[in-house]
């Protein structure tokens, strides 16, 4: 495997697959599922869900108990086991199987040529009780098909080649059951559960099956594939689409075609760090362990093969030296979801609904700290940026719930040596479309004597521009506006985002590291963009205020701390630290665990190239990027860099509310980490990762 297979980063390609099946014939429907898997191998994957029944057909009714077709079903799993010898993909098929005078509904899971287990159906539906016996009858731990001996009532299985990838099964009526198997087997371990279904078509209800499935895939942590009876099945009384889809906790990675005459199939890349990461957060739920899963079940029995000494292995490696099913440029490119802003809804009607909760949240945060601390005015300097005008519109908001007066905002800008005409003006717009008042205190003076006082070069009227000459600014804006808070009877809200937290792009004590509460800090820069754009758009404001809100949202990220050069490009943020898209997608995956090298290659999978992939709603073409691998490395490293040598900043932030569910960086139950620890081991990984493949 290359940097690029996915197999290397912890994901692993799935399908769900439904076929034109030949009613009541198991062999010709054998042949169907044979071409389907070799076909799916090819592609790469290493997991291949059927639908239930599907050997024979779910509608074949009285007929389901013929010994003629019993016995022929014995000689098809033999014979799909035979022709499949040389695929490595574990794939799980539907098919009644008699064991003594009873006959059960069963999934057969095969791998490598062999027939591993075959498992019954727990829950028997009332047109199935017709013909089937609940696997919990069972009287056995085996069925005998010709010569071979097959285990029965295992439900976990491991997925050879794939390093601790569990799959469980369930089938039918079971996912209908009021504890399903699938909550039961994830409390297992399993990562993914088989869903073998029959479920006709109706009106609505492959919206309701999809929902079903994510909302189970969410509460269990793991990721579910579904497949269901489609062309071929009786249409005497009902319909079939033949619909398939994979979800992983929550989300709906992949859909195959409904209703189609020659079967379809869907394939995704699950990701297994995200599987296991939602697992440990819901095992670190206080109130787990009172929850646990007490559904009557058939023992959970691994299959697993012990060595010589006795200790059952937890994932048995492939004989052959091949470490996974990758199959070169089948496996090079990610089939789910691409997600370059992971804390940005991408439908529109999502992101409308998410922006407008997002500025409740921090209203209602703002105003309780307001109403518990005597109802104090609101000291707010603005810049005519972005944090300053996302904690403006909170302000704003917060004295209207209160039923205040916004002249109880009393806005400052604070213009220094390199504050644009541009950014002040956007500043002094937005105040007076609000009706906010603002006042403008020029730093300058003040920053010269001090740097005179400390015998700073520029106090002798040199050109020096050093950190020393940026912070002397930024203290002087946090000193005003602490003093005039203690003179207005106020208290000063911060601007600071999460972003900015996360690399440490703040003047520690001042500047915007420090204010009386932070409405911004649970929101990363990306979204603050968003969250204006959504404000102009919807013109929440009126008109004045949205066309002030544009003008911000296209002016350039700046400190403006620096004069701008002989040419006039002024300070940018992005040009010294990287985009903020790149750190926003950086910070999401390193808060969830994924190690660097990961990151690395999810990052190049999403942005290598703008024209793939899905894009939220109100990026222009201009604003459209994509990033080289190179590119990525270099920034990534910086990532790290500034988020472990700047963790101290955050030990000592202010106040401010959560917003989303990816998490917070305060130190008060959100994000914990010493402020001395090395970022080393992280940046080693991820060099040790690239130059493995000389993949740079």
């Amino acid at each position: 495997m290359t940097f690029h297979d996915i197999y290397k980063h912890g994901f692993a390609r799935v399908g769900a697959a439904s076929f034109p099946l030949t009613l009541g014939d198991p062999i010709a429907n054998a042949n169907q599922i044979i071409t389907c898997v070799h076909d799916l191998d090819m592609q790469g994957a290493c997991v291949v869900v059927f639908p239930e029944l599907c050997l024979v057909g779910a509608t074949l009714g009285d007929h389901m108990t013929s010994a003629a077709l019993l016995d022929q079903v014995k000689d098809s799993l033999r014979k799909i086991a035979e022709k499949t010898s040389d695929t490595r993909t574990l794939f799980v098929i539907g098919a009644p199987i008699q064991a003594g005078h009873r006959i059960y509904n069963c999934a057969a899971v095969f791998q490598s040529g062999q027939l591993r287990a075959i498992i019954p159906q727990t829950y028997i539906s009332h047109d199935g009780a017709r013909y089937f016996s609940s696997g919990m009858d069972m009287d056995t731990d085996g069925i005998m098909l010709g010569d071979d001996f097959y285990p029965v009532q295992q439900q976990l299985f491991p997925v050879e080649g794939i390093p601790d990838f569990t799959i469980g099964v369930q089938i039918g009526s079971d996912t209908h059951a009021l504890n399903p198997p699938a909550v039961a087997l994830a409390e297992s371990d399993a990562d993914c559960i088989a869903t073998l279904a029959s479920d006709p078509a109706l009106v609505g209800n492959a919206d309701q099956r999809l929902h079903a499935a994510q909302a189970l895939s969410e509460r269990a942590a793991c990721s579910l594939i579904y497949a269901t009876g489609g062309y071929g099945e009786s249409t005497n009384d009902q319909s079939w689409d033949g619909f398939t889809f994979i979800t992983e906790v929550g989300t709906t990675l992949s859909t195959g075609q409904r209703f189609s005459l020659e079967g379809s199939y869907c394939l995704a890349d699950i990701d297994l760090h995200h599987i296991r990461y939602a697992k440990q957060k819901r095992i670190g739920n206080a109130s787990h362990s009172d929850l646990m899963v007490t559904a009557s079940l058939m023992p959970l029995v691994r299959d697993f093969p012990a060595d010589e000494s006795g200790i059952v292995a937890s994932n048995p490696p492939f004989e052959t030296t091949e470490p996974s099913p990758s199959c070169g440029a089948h496996t090079r490119n990610l089939q789910r979801p691409l997600d370059r802003f992971p804390y940005v809804p991408h439908t529109p009607t999502q992101l409308d609904a998410d922006c407008e909760e997002i500025l409740n949240l921090q209203t209602q945060a703002l105003c309780q700290r307001i109403r518990s601390i005597g109802q104090p005015r609101i000291i707010l300097g603005v810049s005519g940026g972005l944090d300053s005008t996302q904690a403006l519109i909170v302000a704003a908001q917060a004295m209207d719930v209160l039923g205040r007066d916004r002249n109880d905002i009393l806005a400052y800008t604070l213009p220094g040596f390199a504050t644009s005409a541009h950014t002040k003006n956007n500043a002094f717009a937005l105040c007076k479309a609000l009706g906010i008042p603002c006042k403008e205190i020029d730093i300058r003076p003040a920053a010269k004597q001090m740097l005179a006082d400390m015998d700073h070069p520029f106090g002798r009227g040199e050109a020096v521009y050093d950190i020393t000459f940026e912070n002397v600014q930024a203290g002087l804006r946090t000193d005003y506006l602490f003093r005039i808070a203690n003179q207005k009877g106020g208290f000063v809200l911060g601007t600071g985002d999460l972003s900015e937290l996360a690399l440490g792009w703040c003047t520690y004590g001042v500047g915007d590291h420090m204010a009386h509460y932070g409405a911004n800090g649970g929101l990363p820069k990306t979204l603050i963009q968003y969250l204006i754009r959504w404000a102009a758009n919807s013109e929440l404001y009126g008109e004045e205020a949205s066309h002030a809100l544009y003008s911000i949202l296209n002016t350039e990220i700046s400190p403006e701390l620096i004069p701008a050069d002989a040419d006039g490009t002024m300070q940018s943020t992005q040009n010294t630290n990287g985009p903020y898209e790149l750190h926003d997608f950086f910070l999401y995956h390193h808060l969830q665990g994924y190690p660097p090298s990961v990151i690395a290659y999810l990052a190049h999978q999403t942005w290598k190239d703008r024209s793939i992939g899905v894009w939220p709603s109100g990026i222009s073409e201009d604003e459209r990027h994509e990033y080289d691998l190179q590119t990525i490395v270099k920034w990534l490293k910086k990532f790290y860099w500034r988020f472990f040598t700047q963790q101290f900043k955050r030990t000592c932030m202010p106040n401010g509310p959560q917003v989303l569910a990816a998490g917070t960086l305060s130190p008060r139950g959100g994000w914990n980490m010493p402020s001395d620890s090395s970022p080393q081991l992280w940046i080693d990984q991820l060099e040790r990762a690239l130059s493995e493949e000389n993949t740079l």
